[in-house]
């Protein structure tokens, strides 16, 4: 399966890009796995705030990422 990430601020400067492709041979996983996935690439982001938008809802740790799934990975936003 490949997942095609979409990241936005902090973490895309942390990637120096703005969508990411992690392949793996899973027919789905957890956004916990794609949690440490992440963190296995950038250590740093196990130390970063972030929220996983799947299909345009945020969902937590132990929801199931299936194959053609639009993932955002998505710092704190502030605004006024």
């Amino acid at each position: 399966m490949k997942l095609s990430l979409v990241l936005y601020g902090l973490i895309a400067e942390e990637f120096t890009a703005k969508e990411l492709v992690i392949e793996t041979n899973e027919k789905a996983v957890s956004v916990k796995w794609l949690r440490k996935e992440l963190s296995n690439r950038k250590s740093r982001m196990t130390s970063l705030t972030y929220s996983v938008a799947v299909n345009n809802t945020i969902v937590q740790d132990d929801f199931e990422i299936t194959s053609d799934a639009e993932i955002h990975i998505m710092p704190p936003f502030s605004g006024g």
